[in-house]
């Protein structure tokens, strides 16, 4: 039986921090060149070292699993799978196994995006109303304005009613245009076109313009302008509520009774659809992929370089926070986080060290609403 309201027995033993239950919160190490363990250098068994005790932390305010993958340079990828990918069976997380990414798939929309202006077919100063006119400010909206979110247009998931159709029932999928006509009718007037206000609707605004000019579907342009030129397989738009095998179920906390609003009871989210996000949300990854893919988007190869300069034209949310055209800065770190009920997940590149980072963790939020993600990064990679 899996949980749905309150802790059960593992639940409770896994928040108290007891990651023991599977070898000191290490449930299986993994390498992607196949290499054991005893092949890591000395730096690499200092950031699995701090991995550990970044993940006992975590465990201990209600985390079940996480995976870790790092690659520096051109070295082989390390990837480790820490704790419980299913508290009730007490199965431990393994290095293989999807989950959701949440808005780590703006990278992908976004590298597709500068794909096409870099061939000719869109262009960052284009105006929205080019495709739509059914837009709030269509004429006044350009792409670029939609990739760093300066659109001025609502955020669908903040929307009271939006949320609880959703909660009313949460493994349906929602299409795009239900998610555009929450946003579209509160999006306020005048628009505050120019400032930043992050947006599920601009990437996915920015997935639909895509699939007009090219008459593909988003899912063939990830294929074609991503998963064919690294090689690789395990990253994809979901079709539905449910994840490939083999796959981590995913908790959160929230309301009681369940919800996508953030809370203090534990619950398992699995089935929840992350459809409301459309294309700005509801991506599905493997860590080796994931760890691949968004390295080649995140250095933006293939793309022109006066593109890749206005992508990165970051405009500064925060001191430690910066947000360029689907990319975000953090301290150093581009990349992207995001979280969907049940899941976080935390993608970078750091150039100045050339290390690349992904965190996948099957629980979306701690009780006071912040990433589990986020929190191993920084632990990890504190100063």
């Amino acid at each position: 039986m899996k949980l749905r309201n309150g802790f059960s027995r593992r639940s409770f033993i896994l928040s108290a921090g007891v990651s023991a239950l599977v070898s000191g919160g290490c449930a299986e190490y993994s390498n992607v060149s196949e290499l054991g363990a005893d092949a890591a250098t000395g730096s690499e068994r200092d950031l699995f070292s701090r991995s550990e005790a970044a993940f006992a932390k975590a465990s201990r305010r209600g985390l079940p699993g996480a995976i870790i993958a790092v690659q520096r340079g051109e070295e082989p990828a390390q990837i480790r799978a820490y704790g419980l990918a299913d508290v009730d069976d007490a199965l431990p997380m393994q290095t293989e196994m999807w989950m959701r990414i949440g808005s780590v798939s703006k990278l992908f929309v976004g590298y597709i995006v500068l794909k096409l202006i870099d061939e000719g077919v869109l262009d960052l100063d284009q105006p929205v109303s080019d495709f739509r006119n059914d837009v709030p400010s269509a004429d006044k909206i350009t792409l670029l304005m939609l990739g760093n979110h300066t659109s001025g247009l609502f955020n669908p998931i903040y929307s009271k009613k939006f949320r609880t159709k959703i909660n009313q029932s949460p493994s349906r999928r929602i299409s795009r245009e239900e998610m555009f006509e929450t946003a579209w009718s509160d999006t306020e007037l005048p628009q505050q076109i120019g400032v930043f206000r992050y947006s599920n609707a601009n990437t996915a605004l920015l997935a639909d313009i895509a699939e007009r000019a090219t008459g593909q579907k988003i899912s063939a342009l990830l294929q074609k302008y991503v998963l064919s030129p690294v090689e690789v397989q395990g990253l994809r738009f979901a079709d539905d509520h449910t994840l490939p095998e083999p796959s981590a179920r995913g908790y959160r906390f929230g309301p009681a009774g369940g919800g996508v609003e953030y809370g203090r009871h534990f619950f398992d989210a699995t089935d929840f659809s992350a459809s409301w996000a459309d294309a700005a949300g509801d991506m599905q990854a493997q860590a080796d992929t994931l760890l691949r893919a968004a390295l080649y988007v995140v250095k933006a190869a293939n793309i022109d370089a006066g593109i890749v300069a206005r992508q990165r034209n970051f405009i500064d949310v925060r001191s430690d926070f910066g947000y360029g055209f689907c990319l975000a800065n953090y301290n150093g770190w581009l990349g992207h986080a995001g979280d969907v009920p049940g899941f976080s997940a935390f993608t970078g590149w750091k150039p100045d060290e050339n290390i690349s980072l992904v965190v996948l963790t099957n629980l979306s939020n701690f009780k006071d609403g912040s990433s589990p993600a986020d929190e191993l990064r920084n632990s990890i990679f504190a100063a």
